[in-house]
């Protein structure tokens, strides 16, 4: 799997070299994690990189996302090869944002030059991005990106439903690929317990999202969490959210993005515990990556609400 991405030069560092590099690195940003999950909440008083309030990059939506990837670069290239394939399914979990901006994009017509700006960041090698930039209907152009990544892994073997679709619906199709083959691969403990948090969240959003808008046609919820997805269907089809969201203690009425917040935070919180434990050497590395992309993510949020945006650029992950 670890063939998806760019060739970067390959080196025979231990683990315990990355993991100490990676300790003096995270001391450069502390976040209020508890304050950045709230709805309304900015990012006065944190402490953030220069760069990203002064300078040519400052107040560019697509600056943080600039940062991440090369907080991603930096790891991925510190790593020696059995770390490389051990981390393959975390770091294309990373790069689905890049994948959907590009479908978003290219269905808006957007020019050819920010297609490639996004494949320059990206981790994944250029040729899946060039699938995506092919003329013809967007159905065709995911049945290509699908063809590419099977050539590396047998992440795709079921491609997307045949028939024109809307961007969401192919997004989904991206996001169902991805989580059926982790529901089903050898993943450590670690990996395991990331991507079920996360199957959970995106569940849980797609179930919102059922609520408040009454889709004729139900989303297909993601393989992999803890609830089982005829579970969710049950729920979804009786219009029992509220009563299962409050069994989880959530609140109800919670806004998407207050809910959002609230689950990846505790995921952040289970994976910072795990790595003060230290009993696996993945869990600082997954720790300080997903710390990564929510900074990336609530920093672009705070760009828009406070109407300082210089340049769109998508970047959040599809749910």
């Amino acid at each position: 799997m670890e063939h998806l991405f760019k060739t970067l030069r390959q080196n025979d560092f231990p683990a315990d070299f990355l993991l100490a590099r990676l300790r003096g690195r995270a001391a450069r940003v502390r976040l209020d994690w508890h304050e950045l999950a709230r709805e309304e909440a900015g990012l006065a008083g944190q402490a953030l990189p220069a760069w990203l309030w002064t300078g040519p990059e400052a107040g560019r939506l697509d600056a943080a996302w600039q940062y991440l990837a090369a907080e991603k670069r930096w790891v991925y290239g510190r790593m020696n090869r059995g770390l490389r394939r051990d981390f393959a399914p975390l770091f294309f979990f990373l790069e689905l944002p890049a994948l959907v901006s590009t479908l978003r994009l290219r269905e808006n017509g957007e020019a050819a030059e920010m297609l490639d700006r996004i494949g320059a960041l990206s981790l994944l090698a250029e040729k899946h991005f060039a699938a995506l930039r092919r003329p013809g209907p967007a159905q065709e152009t995911l049945a290509d990106l699908f063809t590419s990544l099977a050539g590396h892994s047998n992440m795709f073997l079921k491609e997307p439903a045949a028939g024109p679709q809307s961007g969401p619906a192919l997004e989904g199709a991206l996001l169902d690929g991805f989580f059926g083959y982790v529901a089903k691969a050898k993943i450590s403990r670690i990996l395991r317990l990331f991507f079920r948090g996360m199957a959970d969240c995106l569940n849980l959003l797609l179930l919102q999202k059922v609520a408040r808008w009454h889709p004729e046609q139900f989303p297909v919820f993601l393989e992999g969490g803890s609830f089982p997805a005829k579970r969710l269907h049950s729920v979804a089809l009786r219009g029992s959210q509220e009563e299962f969201f409050a069994s989880l203690g959530l609140e109800p009425g919670m806004s998407p993005a207050r809910l959002e917040g609230h689950l990846l935070l505790a995921i952040l919180r289970k994976l910072q515990k795990e790595a003060r434990l230290a009993l696996e050497a993945e869990a600082p590395v997954i720790a300080y990556l997903f710390e990564q992309y929510l900074f990336a993510q609530r920093y672009s949020l705070y760009l828009r609400r406070a109407g300082i945006v210089r340049e769109h650029l998508p970047g959040e992950l599809a749910a």
